[in-house]
């Protein structure tokens, strides 16, 4: 009687384990460049920003732009400038790069005036750091 209810409980755990895991593995990046500052304009605010956003679970990355015109607002929002498939070692580096980002938060958290941002379940890391920086870039570039 005992075997009879075992076997559905062990497999209930273990269907509700599954997307446990994957979700903690498929998670999305989006790194916000510095383009925002560099490209300021002193007419009301006029800008881009362009970010590339990470996404392990597809292989992929997508660089987008957003263009602000002063005085006027948004001109266009999350324009897909390119979307490059990553390599497997591509991801590896990728995701140490990140994980070292992560893990040592106060290195990476200053307060510059120009920065890269990496936002993750809703968190925020500005990268300053321009070693990092051109890491990051190196692999995320066409």
């Amino acid at each position: 009687m005992k075997i009879r209810y075992t076997i559905p409980i062990i497999l209930m755990t273990i269907l509700c384990i599954i997307p446990l895991y994957y979700s903690q593995t498929t998670q999305k990046y989006d790194l916000i460049t510095y383009d925002r500052f560099l490209t300021l304009q002193d007419d009301g605010g006029t800008h881009y920003d362009r970010k590339y956003t990470i996404d392990f679970s597809k292989k992929t990355i997508t660089k987008k732009e957003d263009y602000y015109k002063g005085f006027e607002g948004i001109q266009y929002k999350d324009k897909i400038l390119y979307q490059k498939k990553l390599s497997h070692r591509e991801i590896k580096q990728l995701k140490n790069i990140i994980k070292n980002i992560i893990n040592n938060q106060q290195q990476y958290n200053t307060n510059r005036e120009i920065y890269y941002s990496l936002y993750y379940n809703h968190k925020e890391i500005k990268i300053s750091d321009k070693n990092t920086i051109q890491k990051l870039e190196k692999i995320l570039k066409k």
